[in-house]
């Protein structure tokens, strides 16, 4: 699955930032070492052979296995795809060989790349369902809670939405993180059924707009409903009746 509301920037005006959403997103992977994938395909996933996210040091990664794994086959100047693990899916984007890397890690030896980081990336899950993209001329209200759906955390309007989570821009009263849950409560137009329901941030942007943060969210729970629904809009868009 690609991250629909990126592919979406350009005609929905969004005010995110690219460069600072792959640094933040780089960042929590290096903490988690998380596992990595490099390839001259498109088809890259995060291989364990390859090594993980060893460190962000500042325009590379640090990406490193122990010594003995399989021979580095890259040279620097290669152009590969990139491929690294997330709680569900994984990220990919284009990057650049710098050089080979070796260094030692609790009295081992490690040995690996570093690469340049990639100028943009997109999530990835390990499903293909259909999922069309939905944007709004009028933004609806949304409603941002606490996990248990007590605690108000913040109001914001939704940007755009898919049959598997949402963009939002909220003006939020703490702190937003990546991978928190969240209750959201969404009222939207008669010929989409209204959402409440638990979310994972999966992206947090900076906004233009004061004290405001972009949310990539990513429904808990599957609605079929939703789905339906946008693409049954998207079937009339094109003049067709839905099947």
């Amino acid at each position: 699955m690609r991250v629909w509301y990126k592919n979406l920037s350009s005609l929905l005006g969004s005010d995110e930032s690219e460069e600072t959403s792959v640094r933040q997103i780089l960042d929590q992977a290096s903490r988690q070492k998380a596992v990595v994938g490099l390839s001259n395909s498109d088809e890259v996933r995060p291989d364990p052979d390859c090594g993980v996210l060893d460190a962000v040091d500042g325009d590379d990664l640090v990406i490193s296995r122990h010594e003995g794994g399989a021979s580095l086959i890259f040279k620097p100047g290669d152009r590969v795809s990139i491929a690294i693990a997330a709680t569900r899916g994984y990220y990919k984007g284009e990057t650049e060989i710098v050089s080979a890397w070796t260094g030692r890690d609790i009295g081992l030896d490690r040995c690996g790349y570093r690469v340049r980081i990639p100028e943009s990336i997109v999530h990835s899950q390990r499903r293909s369902n259909e999922r069309v993209p939905v944007a709004f001329d009028l933004a609806p209200k949304a409603v941002v809670k606490s996990p248990d759906a007590v605690s108000q955390i913040g109001l914001g309007i939704v940007l755009d939405l898919s049959g598997t989570g949402m963009r939002m821009r909220v003006v939020p009263m703490r702190e937003i993180l990546l991978g928190e849950l969240l209750t959201i409560e969404a009222r939207f137009s008669n010929s989409i059924p209204s959402y409440k329901g638990l979310v994972e941030v999966v992206n947090v942007f900076a906004s233009r707009v004061p004290d405001a943060r972009i949310l990539g969210l990513r429904f808990v729970d599957e609605r079929p409903d939703i789905a339906r629904a946008i693409r049954s809009l998207d079937y009339r868009r094109r003049g067709r009746s839905a099947a």
